[in-house]
């Protein structure tokens, strides 16, 4: 997507005063490629004038002959010599306007009279700045001078409203008094949002607001504020998300087969498919403390499950233990950035465990000895513990030879199966008995019906 920088003046022409007016100034900001993502956004007002007590010839002009304005950043260079609304590749350092002079009215041959000069200054490092200046005496004593705006801007920040709605906030050095409004723009309608003045933040109700944004899912919405003296914040952009699918209870669990192993899986199902262009945006935690597992893993594709829900299985096996999710759904394809204030809204699942069995062990009860020379009638008795649904198994080895009973006698395997052909099950459901015996030394071991072994 190439970026876009918009900026669009009107100016209304006042004929009986022949000076302008500026009504308002958009400069809307979008992410862009291989471009500078950090801008500075200024908004500069002038009022100032004079009053005609008889020092100068009326009517007059401000600013007037011989004025000057301004805008300059931290190494001296002029970014703009005219207030309006603009956008800097550098931090603004000053906004200084001298109002310029006029003929004395009582007797041109005195001169000159000089109008004054007033100026903003921005402290260095700062990321937001809001000054109105006023006449400090005389018959304009109070009146409104000038007035500056600044804020920095990460343009590459995506952001987004979604069915929680969102809640915007005026930068620190605004007090509620200096708000006169909110607005939005919508497919090129700049609207004022209703009841917003003096209002230091406001709240957009998903569900209930002049646009419908259910209709308008993957449409971009800009917001600002206008504050005393007519400058404004930024036109920020926000993309209108549907909202993310709801999560059905409780998340469906997978335990690790064995205890030692690390194969637990679990599946996330939704009451509904993802859009469109919609990308499911899924972070896993250790809910115990809630330290990241895996950061944001991307989803575009969900199972049908055929009862009208759709299913996501995380994709690694993972370890016994207790964990949740984050996650929501936004259109594009990329992360959330960490600064985006829809991550900040987004709300937990329920904690979740993929559970161990038992793990699995074994003792031998009871040995006895073959009791003729000619005889093969020893036995190892063997009691076995573990997951409850499940038998168990033993294998028995000879000498360090894996043995195999052929229905009579137990005999040095020779085959090429010892995994399928060596392991005999349990008499009952935990105890065995191993007969038919000959002298010799043996070594058993044992493993459950899910191959899990003792150790």
């Amino acid at each position: 997507m190439k970026n876009k920088i918009m900026r669009v003046v009107i100016y209304e022409v006042l004929s009986q005063k022949k000076t302008l007016r500026m009504l308002f100034s958009l400069i809307i900001y979008s992410s862009c490629l291989n471009a500078q993502t950090i801008k500075y956004h200024v908004s500069a007002t002038n009022f100032g004038k004079f009053s005609n007590e008889g020092a100068c010839q009326a009517p007059f002009p401000i600013p007037g002959p011989g004025s000057e304005i301004r805008i300059s950043d931290f190494s001296n260079n002029i970014l703009a010599n005219n207030t309006g609304n603009y956008e800097f590749n550098v931090p603004l350092k000053k906004y200084f306007v001298a109002l310029g002079s006029c003929r004395r009215d009582i007797d041109p041959f005195l001169g000159v009279a000089t109008l004054l000069t007033y100026e903003f200054n921005v402290p260095s490092g700062i990321d937001s700045f809001y000054e109105v200046k006023r006449y400090s005496g005389g018959s304009l004593s109070g009146e409104l001078l000038g007035s500056l705006f600044y804020e920095k801007v990460d343009t590459n920040i995506l952001n987004e409203i979604n069915c929680r709605g969102l809640s915007l906030n005026v930068i620190p050095d605004v007090k509620p008094s200096d708000v006169l409004e909110w607005q939005y723009s919508f497919e090129g309608n700049l609207q004022t949002i209703a009841s917003s003045q003096s209002k230091l933040s406001v709240n957009i109700d998903f569900n209930n607001f002049s646009v419908n944004f259910s209709e308008k899912i993957g449409k971009t919405i800009f917001f600002r504020y206008k504050l005393l003296g007519n400058v404004f914040s930024p036109l920020k952009a926000y993309t209108i998300v549907a909202c993310s699918p709801e999560l059905i209870k409780p998340v469906i669990t997978n335990p690790i087969t064995c205890g030692y192993s690390r194969d637990g899986e679990f599946t996330l199902n939704f009451k509904r498919d993802l859009n469109d262009n919609e990308t499911l945006v899924i972070t896993l935690y250790d809910s115990d403390d809630e330290s990241v597992l895996f950061n944001q893993e991307f989803i575009d594709t969900l199972i049908n499950n055929g009862d009208g829900t759709f299913g996501y299985t995380w994709q690694a096996l993972l370890d016994a233990g207790n964990y949740k999710v984050k996650f929501q759904t936004h259109n594009d394809n990329n992360g959330i950035d960490t600064d985006d204030a829809s991550w900040d809204s987004l709300e937990f699942s329920d904690s979740f465990t993929i559970s161990k069995p038992d793990k699995v062990s074994f003792s031998i009860t009871n040995i006895s000895d073959k009791t003729c020379f000619n005889t093969n009638d020893g036995y190892i008795d063997v009691n076995a513990t573990g997951e409850s649904d499940r038998t168990f198994l033993y294998q028995l080895t000879k000498e360090q030879v894996v043995q195999f009973y052929n229905g009579t006698n137990w005999v040095d395997y020779s085959g090429t199966k010892a995994n399928d052909e060596t392991w005999f099950p349990f008499i009952s459901k935990n105890n065995t008995k191993i007969g038919n015996l000959a002298k010799g030394n043996y070594r058993v071991k044992v493993k459950d019906s899910k191959g899990c072994f003792a150790r």
